[in-house]
C-alpha cells in the first residue's frame, strides 16, 4: 500500500507540474470567466455558445470511448478493455465538467458510466491477478525458503493462494458477462 501511495503521489506531483507548466488551469480560468461574461451579456445566447462548446467538446471524447464497442464481446482482448476503462473514465469526467448546463445535469448518462468504469476497473484488476500469478507464487516460495531454509512450508499456504487466484479467475468471468450484458441492453435502448 505504502509503495502504491508513493507511485500515485509521484505521477500526481507529475500531473501537477505539468498543468502548471500548460497553464491549464489559468487558461481555464479565463476561458470560464469570459463565459460566464458572456452569458451574463447575451443571456441565452451565451448558454447556447456553451451547450454548441460542451458538444463540441463532448461529442470527440464519447467517440473515442465508443470506439472500443468492437472489442466489446473480444474476451481475451485485455488491453483494448483496460484502454476502454481509460476512455470511460475521461468521458464521465468531461460529462461532469459540463452537467451542471443540462437538464437533470447528464444524471443517468454519469451513473451509467461510473457502473461501466466499476466493472471494467473489476475486470482489469483481475486481468492483472492473472498475468502475475505465476510470478507471484515464485516470490512467496523464494520468500519461503528464506526464512525457513526450504520451500515446504508452501505445501501448506499454496491452496489458498490457488484459490485466491481461482476466486479472481471467476470474478473475472462474472464481471465481464455482466459488463457485456449490460453494454448490449444500452446499445438496444440506443444510449448513445
Amino acid at each position: 500500500v505504502i509503495q502504491k501511495r508513493k507511485l500515485v503521489q509521484v505521477i500526481l506531483l507529475d500531473a501537477l507540474k505539468s498543468l502548471d507548466q500548460h497553464q491549464t488551469l489559468v487558461s481555464l480560468d479565463i476561458r470560464s470567466s469570459a463565459l460566464q461574461k458572456s452569458l451574463k451579456v447575451t443571456g441565452d445566447k451565451g448558454l447556447k455558445d456553451i451547450i454548441a462548446y460542451a458538444g463540441w467538446t463532448i461529442q470527440p471524447v464519447l467517440e473515442k470511448f465508443l470506439s472500443y464497442d468492437r472489442f466489446v464481446d473480444q474476451v481475451e482482448a485485455v488491453n483494448e478493455l483496460h484502454a476502454m476503462r481509460i476512455a470511460a473514465k475521461k468521458l464521465r469526467y468531461t460529462l461532469e465538467c459540463f452537467s451542471d448546463i443540462y437538464p437533470g445535469n447528464l444524471a443517468d448518462y454519469l451513473s451509467t458510466m461510473r457502473a461501466i468504469q466499476d466493472q471494467l476497473g473489476m475486470i482489469h484488476d483481475c486481468d492483472v491477478w492473472q498475468t502475475t500469478g505465476d510470478r507471484f507464487i515464485e516470490c512467496e516460495r523464494r520468500r519461503t525458503v528464506k526464512y525457513f531454509g526450504n520451500d515446504r512450508a508452501m505445501k501448506r499456504i499454496l491452496p489458498g493462494i490457488l484459490a485466491f487466484f481461482e476466486d479472481r479467475y471467476r470474478q473475472r468471468v462474472e464481471t465481464y458477462t455482466a459488463f457485456t450484458r449490460y453494454w448490449h441492453e444500452l446499445r438496444q435502448a440506443h444510449l448513445w
